[in-house]
């Protein structure tokens, strides 16, 4: 679910879980190590859009060259 708090979106865990195609316990996973920022308002825990971006930016894969490891 998105939801609009003080003119940020916000996203539940679910709403992420399914966004991502992951399960609910990967993104607790995910905030409990801090490696996704959430608040916790209640009993759920809510992910800014901003944060989302950062852990997706922190995701990114780069693939090395395979020719820079043999010189």
């Amino acid at each position: 679910m998105k939801k609009l708090i003080a003119g940020v979106s916000y996203y539940d865990v679910e709403g992420l879980a399914e966004i991502l195609s992951m399960s609910r316990h990967g993104i607790r996973v995910f905030i409990r190590d801090g490696q996704l920022k959430a608040i916790k308002i209640g009993r759920r825990f809510w992910v800014s859009e901003e944060s989302l971006a950062d852990f997706l930016e922190q995701a990114k894969f780069t693939p090395k060259d395979k020719g820079s490891d043999n010189e």
